[in-house]
């Protein structure tokens, strides 16, 4: 094999292993999940209702999206938590914002991916006072 056949070979060579590691890593497709919703602080329960809860894995970073629809009733509850689709690394901050029927319903205190539990924790600085949608967002890394 002479010098310039050497060399278009290992361009070959090179070649394929970009196209490997290009689809390696592309990025994937997102994915629906059903999140299990658990509620801390107060005494009673909110009727909440995941309905469309999705994520995203690229490489070691996960991205989720979730829609809660929330109806207040009787609930009484300070804290909202559910799981996660992936594990997560390191505890993180995420984003929730509420979508509620009146400007009395209590902001978003804190939301955060606590790993050691695995979830996402929403802490409000009182009850839900309406009914109304929970959107979380949340970037983080995985092991």
């Amino acid at each position: 094999m002479n010098f310039e056949e050497k060399i278009i070979e290992r361009l070959k060579r090179l070649e394929r292993e970009v196209e490997r590691l290009r689809v390696k890593e592309s990025p994937g497709a997102w994915q629906d999940w059903t999140p299990t919703i658990i509620y801390t602080g107060g005494t009673t329960d909110y009727s909440i209702t995941a309905y469309r809860s999705r994520y995203v894995k690229i490489g070691k970073t996960v991205t989720v999206a979730v829609n809660l629809t929330v109806t207040v009733g009787t609930g009484n509850r300070t804290a909202i938590y559910f799981n996660l689709p992936i594990a997560p690394r390191y505890l993180e901050a995420g984003h929730a914002v509420e979508n509620c029927t009146n400007s009395s319903t209590y902001a978003i205190r804190a939301c955060r991916i606590n790993a050691g539990t695995g979830r996402i924790e929403i802490h409000l600085p009182g009850k839900f006072n309406n009914d109304g949608i929970l959107l979380v967002k949340a970037t983080y890394e995985i092991l």
